[in-house]
């Protein structure tokens, strides 16, 4: 399937076609005067579910130009697709197909999709070709005629008498030219007719009629027809009979192939842009990026973004937060909750640091005083920038761990530190480094002898 998007990311893939235009006659079936379209519809959420309004153009041109029909229908889409019939509501021209047409399709009102799918001919719309009902049997081909047949406009454009424009072999030269035949009872000769009027078959003899081309003809079988490529000429249109008073020959002059080289000269199609011309195209005009197009990896954020911080305005100190459905001004405060630190304790002298199972509290040794006590620090660890990690300082020489801390960049938070279950000489602590650039750690434990 071919599929069209657009900026806010609705996509269709396209489907079956059915086209059928021409007006059928009495007597027979009837031919659909509509267009049947399907097709897939989907947004950046995957396959749709919902009824949306559709407009669908005809055009005769691929890009731009103005929609020689147009409709407006309510589509029900269901896991993503849908089926329409086009021309119910605002019955399609005829004369649209009479060129190749495109078919644009808008989804609300977001813009009409790109590209333009081109219209293809299906069952009945191919029939069409050779119409309905007519039929014509020994009739007369018109290499046979020996002549260039006038048509009607030639005759009414032309003056003189109709013998001038009339010539016509005489009876004894009829027969030397075509040969002898038998009576014919149905000639146009005795033919009476009014202005305008012409010589058609009725079923059973030839009669005077009005002049009426009746439209685009079906059923139409032609045998032992000229084709225009037999002639041997290039045919003149009406426009070009009016217009030019000169021979055809004077008008339709054509080079042949090698006098069009050598006129205008052998030459290759560039299809590779200059950086000059690359640059005027990007300064000038719009892009439109195929779906999923990237810039150095990263996707290209389209249309109105609603949620930015860009029209926020803070008090000064405030920053951009996060309320669960937008982003409002707030007060700068610390989230972290860790409040099981050492940097809050104020002990006496020579008291330590005590995990109580609760909370860390200043106490005195049993004692009465610390012998021997220093303080290790572990070897200053990198924690990667957005991780966690975990850092332990050990005591040596048989002390054991009395207390411990950390230091480390304002973007480190210490979410634990602790004492080694298991472990009485090494003290550790786990750390999430919430800064954009990697960062070391040094834990420290104070070690000594109870």
């Amino acid at each position: 399937m071919k599929h069209l998007v657009f900026g806010r990311g609705w996509a269709v893939a396209l489907a079956l076609l059915s086209v059928l235009v021409l007006a059928p006659q009495a007597g027979f079936a009837a031919v659909p005067q509509t267009i049947n379209y399907q097709g897939a519809l989907s947004d950046a959420g995957g396959p749709v579910n919902a009824t949306v309004n559709m407009t669908f153009r005809l055009y005769n041109v691929e890009t731009g130009g103005t929609p020689l029909w147009e409709e407006t229908i309510s589509v029900t889409v269901t896991a993503g697709t849908f089926n329409v019939t086009l021309g119910e509501t605002l019955p399609v021209p005829s004369n649209v197909f009479n060129n190749p047409s495109f078919l644009g399709i808008e989804v609300e009102t977001d813009g009409e999709m790109i590209p333009r799918q081109e219209m293809a001919a299906t069952g009945y719309s191919m029939r069409s070709v050779v119409g309905f009902n007519l039929i014509c049997v020994a009739c007369v081909a018109e290499a046979e005629l020996g002549f260039d047949p006038a048509t009607q406009a030639e005759l009414d454009t032309h003056g003189g008498t109709a013998a001038a424009h009339h010539a016509r072999y005489t009876d004894a030269e009829a027969i030397t030219a075509v040969g002898p035949h038998t009576t014919d009872t149905d000639t146009v000769g005795a033919l009476s007719c009014a202005s305008g009027e012409v010589a058609k078959w009725n079923g059973a003899a030839w009669a005077c009629a009005v002049d009426d081309s009746g439209g685009a003809a079906s059923d139409l079988t032609c045998t032992s027809c000229v084709d225009e490529t037999e002639l041997g000429f290039d045919t003149a249109n009406q426009t070009e009979l009016n217009t030019h008073a000169a021979t055809v020959d004077a008008h339709h002059a054509r080079y042949t192939d090698a006098e069009a080289v050598t006129a205008v000269g052998a030459h290759t199609v560039d299809t590779t842009l200059t950086n000059a011309e690359v640059d005027a195209f990007v300064i000038d005009s719009a892009l439109n990026l195929f779906a999923g197009t990237t810039l150095n990896g990263a996707a290209i954020q389209t249309g109105t973004e609603a949620d930015t911080v860009g029209a926020l305005s803070c008090a000064s100190g405030e920053v951009a937060k996060w309320n669960g459905a937008a982003w409002a001004c707030a007060a700068d405060v610390d989230t972290d909750t860790n409040t099981d630190t050492l940097a809050g304790l104020s002990c006496a002298t020579n008291q330590v640091a005590e995990w109580n199972g609760a909370a860390w509290a200043c106490v005195t040794p049993s004692s009465g005083g610390l012998t021997g006590v220093n303080v290790v620090s572990s070897a200053p660890t990198n924690v990667t920038a957005g991780l966690r990690g975990t850092i332990t300082a050990s005591c040596a020489g048989g002390e054991k761990v009395l207390g411990g801390g950390f230091q480390g960049a304002p973007g480190i938070i210490a979410e634990s530190s602790y004492p080694v279950v298991g472990s009485p000489d090494q003290w550790s602590g786990t750390f999430l480094n919430t800064d954009a650039l990697d960062h070391s750690v040094t834990v420290y434990a104070v070690c000594g002898t109870p």
